[in-house]
């Protein structure tokens, strides 16, 4: 089969962390795959994940030229996809966020094609009415998705992006200090400025504890405001991996205001992390059949996330041995090539 992804954003984050990893599935299984990103991507990166050294044919990045990237370009940079969908003969086209998804219908519509789209947050009628299919990454979104919507809709849950590693002991430092961890970009729908008031209000004076971020956004001005005087709250910025953090901290935090599904959780499950989490969309919904559940808070509050901090921090847990089966990456990936099938049926 082959297969064109359309991502039009100008960075990385979980959405693109999920077509890059879907590329890389499709790869190994023997399709063909080509993946569309505009020129403010980061190039670079995109390349680096979707090598697949395993393949039969490694997914090809596609670069849209810098005029065919603006918004009001949005016709131009579907004529210049529809010439790359012809030259490579795609069977399906696949588009991820904004409009992606509504750049795709044209490109579908005026070659014939099938279109699938993936809800990587919630349905909006004007980028996804048009799909002739919807995946979505959780249950919450099918209630979203309208009777009146004439496509088919298939729920497969995120997965892990690489396959897990085995589980190791939980990681002390010298000096016994707890040390807290979350990932994910500093922008208000991930609750960070909640999450380090929450710490600082949780613990003001105990030393024994650190919370450490990884990520960078348009908050990190407020955030470093917020740390200034407190050196045990730590801004590690953007890190390429993210591994030897999940390894040496003690419990993963989400403080998401809004969290369709979770991505860097499923990664810290992965390492066996005790997990304090907001009850948001996605999180609420796929670890509740854990059998360790996190320690819930109510998205945006304070006081809550201070409370559920403080207890974890109490119970002081070993690692966890979750079950990671639903989250099985090739599972996910066979479930959407059905997906497909039954689309261009």
């Amino acid at each position: 089969m082959k297969i064109l992804h359309a991502i039009l954003s100008g960075e990385f984050a979980g959405a693109e962390g999920y077509v890059a990893s879907l590329a890389r599935l499709q790869a190994q299984a023997g399709h063909e795959v080509r993946v569309v990103v505009p020129a403010n991507a980061p190039v670079p990166r995109w390349q680096t994940e979707l090598a697949v050294p395993d393949a039969k044919i490694a997914p090809a990045l596609l670069v849209l030229p810098w005029w065919a990237s603006y918004r009001i370009t949005r016709w131009l940079a579907a004529w210049i996809i529809a010439q790359y969908t012809r030259g490579f003969e795609a069977e399906v086209l696949h588009s991820h966020l904004g409009r992606a998804h509504t750049v795709l219908a044209r490109v579908a519509k005026g070659l014939g094609l099938r279109h699938i789209g993936t809800l990587h947050l919630r349905y909006k009628p004007k980028e996804h009415a048009a799909c002739h299919g919807l995946i979505a990454i959780a249950d919450w979104q099918l209630q979203e998705v309208p009777p009146h919507y004439r496509g088919k809709v298939q729920r497969v849950w995120n997965w892990l992006p690489r396959a897990p590693q085995a589980v190791e002991p939980l990681a002390r430092a010298k000096d016994g200090i707890f040390c807290f961890g979350s990932v994910g970009r500093l922008h208000p729908q991930k609750g960070m400025t909640t999450l380090v008031k929450a710490f600082q209000q949780a613990f003001p004076t105990d030393q024994r504890v650190r919370l450490e971020l990884v990520g960078e956004g348009p908050e990190r001005p407020l955030l470093e405001d917020l740390c200034r005087n407190d050196s045990r709250v730590v801004l590690q910025g953007y890190q390429n991996t993210v591994e030897t953090f999940y390894r040496r901290w003690n419990a993963y935090v989400s403080a998401a205001r809004y969290e369709p599904f979770g991505l860097t959780i499923l990664e810290a499950m992965s390492h066996g992390l005790p997990l304090v989490c907001t009850r948001t969309e996605g999180p609420r919904e796929y670890l509740v059949t854990q059998p360790t559940q996190p320690w819930w808070a109510v998205p945006d509050e304070v006081g809550s996330l201070a409370a559920a901090l403080q207890e974890c921090r109490q119970a002081n847990l070993a690692r966890v041995d979750y079950d990671l089966v639903p989250f099985a990456p090739k599972c996910a990936a066979a479930q959407i090539e059905d997906f497909y099938k039954e689309i261009l049926a």
